[in-house]
């Protein structure tokens, strides 16, 4: 639901009427993750995922410097960034009720491989093969043509504006074929009709994969660079 081509402006959660308000995230947010998680998550309980996602994946192994910075008195600049000090941080946020201080996800996970071992040495069934089912929710993918070409007609009014239509029929046959997959694809299109659409419309599916271009121009190379990036697509030079 969020729009890769809008600009964020530091906010992750708005569209082109602006920021969201805080009645329309819960809205939204309770709606989705009761679909999809199995749960219904409030946005205060969101501000304790995001920063327990923040500790295990952004910060990764300097979190656990955070009790030090404590007594130091330094906060750190996530904490700072997620509008409260260090210290409140580690009393207050994605802490686990009932445990000791001390315990934190990264530590508890190296203690669950050590119980996991002593599982396997009794030769009991280990809890990763046994007690943990995760259910996950799998979404069909429609790959009819007609859809694939529904979702490249909107991916091209992302990109140019709602009345956005495809230059030819070549062009837009071109495109279609390759977010299907079809393999041996041979397409010549005059310059300036469009070739390009053909690999950046299929990459801005939330689906999609790796894409590699190979161009024997560094000009061109370094525009095809710009073109994505402004239109949201994730994408390096490499030479």
């Amino acid at each position: 639901m969020i729009d890769p081509s809008l600009s964020r402006h530091g906010f992750l959660f708005t569209d082109d009427k602006g920021l969201w308000s805080t009645e329309r995230l819960t809205k939204v947010l309770t709606r989705e993750t009761n679909k999809r998680l199995g749960f219904q998550m409030t946005v205060q309980e969101y501000r304790h995922v995001a920063i327990a996602i923040d500790r295990e994946f952004i910060r990764g192994s300097s979190a656990e410097a955070d009790e030090e910075d404590e007594e130091d008195g330094d906060d750190d600049i996530h904490d700072l960034m997620a509008t409260h000090s260090t210290k409140l941080a580690n009393a207050r946020y994605a802490r686990m009720g009932g445990l000791s201080k001390g315990l934190t996800p990264g530590s508890i996970n190296l203690y669950r491989s050590v119980s996991d071992k002593w599982q396997r040495w009794y030769k009991l069934e280990s809890r990763s093969k046994s007690s943990i089912k995760v259910k996950t929710i799998k979404t069909e993918l429609d790959t009819r043509e007609p859809a694939v070409a529904e979702r490249m007609t909107k991916a091209l009014q992302t990109m140019y504006g709602a009345n956005a239509k495809f230059k030819t029929m070549e062009q837009q046959e071109a495109v279609i074929h390759t977010a299907m997959g079809t393999t041996q694809l041979f397409v010549i299109l005059p310059t300036g009709q469009g070739k390009s659409l053909t690999f950046m419309l299929p990459a801005m599916q939330s689906h999609a994969q790796t894409t590699i271009v190979i161009t024997p121009l560094v000009a061109l190379a370094e525009d095809m660079l710009r073109r994505c990036k402004a239109t949201g697509i994730d994408a390096i030079l490499y030479g």
